[in-house]
């Protein structure tokens, strides 16, 4: 893979695959994470869903031990078992096999193909939605209708989305790897540090261009670091590359 491949890519299959051997299990798991909360409505659905990913987060950040991370996904396990009732290719069952291969053991290739599969099946759910809305006008086509075309190309977009999604979640993760970027010590003022905590713990990443701020007038003149953080389109997740990169986490 080339750097202008890296940062183009909307496929994360052949970025794992560049990172494999590189990639730290902290900065993987952290992705499964983000991924999983991205089919959040779906996850949502299972009581425990919230606790156990924020469980497994603290776990990668070493903040709790893998038995306590175990006890919530048993928990989590036991209190849907109305899940059985679902055909095998639903939205719920596929995010639930997202969450499957987070916990114990991540398997991250399956883990991103169940997020995907679940995102497309949910497309094509929300595809009947707005057919159905679209048709109430008679009666006897209240029930949402698509045709195999319909159901193909609805299936195939949100599918493709998620992946081009994922593919976005790599590079706010790992950066850009073809240019590892060191902090300056003169740039991690107590200010600096204690932004990025509040950042990384609260989830806040709107306060992202403030810490651009801060960087900048602590003398910090990386200009990947500071259009990372000023960029209106980016999403942040824990993991963010910049934020790692202040707080000296891999």
């Amino acid at each position: 893979m080339t750097e202008a491949e890296w940062l183009t890519c909307t496929d994360p299959t052949p970025m794992l695959e560049f990172l494999r051997g590189k990639a730290s299990d902290r900065k993987l798991r952290l992705l499964g994470c983000a991924c999983c909360h991205r089919i959040a409505n779906i996850l949502n659905l299972y009581e425990g869903t919230p606790r156990l990913l924020e469980a497994v987060e603290h776990f990668a950040d070493g903040g709790v031990k893998p038995e306590e991370v175990e006890s919530v996904y048993w928990e989590r396990h036991s209190g849907h078992m109305g899940l059985k009732w679902h055909s095998p290719g639903s939205p719920q069952v596929m995010a639930d096999e997202a969450v499957r291969a987070l916990w114990p053991n991540l398997r991250i290739d399956d883990l991103l193909t169940a997020a995907r599969q679940a995102a497309g099946s949910e497309g094509v759910a929300q595809a009947f939605r707005t057919s159905s809305e679209k048709r109430s006008y008679r009666w006897w086509k209240r029930e949402g209708k698509l045709s195999p075309e319909e159901f193909r190309d609805s299936h195939r977009n949100a599918l493709v989305a998620e992946q081009s999604a994922q593919a976005t979640l790599l590079r706010e993760i790992f950066g850009n790897p073809f240019r590892p970027v060191s902090a300056d010590p003169a740039w991690l003022t107590s200010d600096v540090v204690a932004l990025a905590r509040g950042i990384y713990d609260d989830r806040a990443f709107d306060r992202m261009p403030i810490l651009a701020d801060a960087l900048q007038d602590a003398g910090c003149d990386n200009e990947d670091i500071l259009s990372h953080c000023r960029d209106p389109q980016q999403v942040h997740v824990r993991g963010c590359w910049v934020v790692d990169l202040v707080l000296g986490k891999e």
